[in-house]
């Protein structure tokens, strides 16, 4: 069976190559055996000589540039590994974007997501890095939303722990409250990863009052975006934290 004879043309593209000439260059071996190539100019500005098969196949497509940055890049990211916003950000990418990530359920899979720019660690760095600080994490200011530059903020842990959504299977709608055993409603409010209860309370919505008033004195947000409450609910909570000296 006859070989067919691969032609090329000068300015043909392949990959980062251009053909020079439809001349073909060829090399000898110490064997003495004749190769055939074909001169090509680089995007780089190498100039470099491939044979006719890898140029069609693409096997090669550059000089070894290309390699070569893709090398550079691959060992700068893992170089990374340990960084503190590396990993936050590696953290960010995989509970939002891999089913098999053990946190995607409660991620991904519920709509929460990233700005496109963020696939790249330098774009979350340039939002995030200005306003971080060393021992802090990255909080979502509204738990119900993706993470942006708007709805992310680096707190501490006492933040971060209160600011959470309520418990999927629990007793209540609202963050921080509980059905206690007496058919009454149990509020309590993590500070300094300590436990703070808030009385019980007969309502509901006064009881998730009650915690917003607490999240208000304490980190100055309502979690639960409930109106502020009466006199009554807010002197209670101030007292119990008072009597705590969390206030």
């Amino acid at each position: 069976m006859t070989k067919v004879k691969l032609e090329f043309k000068e300015g043909d593209r392949h990959g980062k190559l251009t053909v020079l000439s439809s001349e073909s260059v060829y090399k000898v071996s110490e064997k003495g055996r004749k190769t055939r190539h074909i001169s090509c100019l680089c995007d780089c500005g190498n100039k470099t000589i491939v044979t006719p098969d890898k140029l069609v196949s693409g096997h090669t497509t550059s000089c070894g540039c290309f390699g070569k940055e893709r090398l550079k890049a691959s060992s700068i990211t893992h170089g990374l590994c340990g960084e503190p916003l590396f990993d936050v950000w590696r953290s960010i990418i995989a509970r939002c974007d891999n089913p098999n990530d053990l946190r995607y359920p409660y991620y991904g899979a519920r709509g929460i997501d990233y700005p496109i720019a963020w696939k790249d660690y330098h774009s979350f760095m340039d939002e995030m890095y200005p306003t971080y600080e060393e021992g802090l994490t990255l909080d979502r200011i509204d738990v119900n939303k993706g993470y942006s530059k708007e709805n992310c903020r680096w707190t501490n842990m006492s933040v971060q722990g209160h600011n959470k959504r309520p418990f999927i299977g629990g007793s209540s709608v609202y963050t921080g409250v509980a059905l206690h055993e007496v058919n009454k409603w149990t509020v309590y409010i993590n500070i300094n990863r300590k436990r703070c209860y808030l009385h019980l309370w007969t309502e509901e919505l006064d009881a998730a009052k009650a915690y917003d008033d607490a999240s208000e004195l304490l980190y100055g947000d309502r979690p639960n975006k409930t109106e502020p409450s009466d006199d009554e609910i807010r002197e209670k909570v101030e007292k119990k934290l008072k009597l705590k000296g969390f206030i």
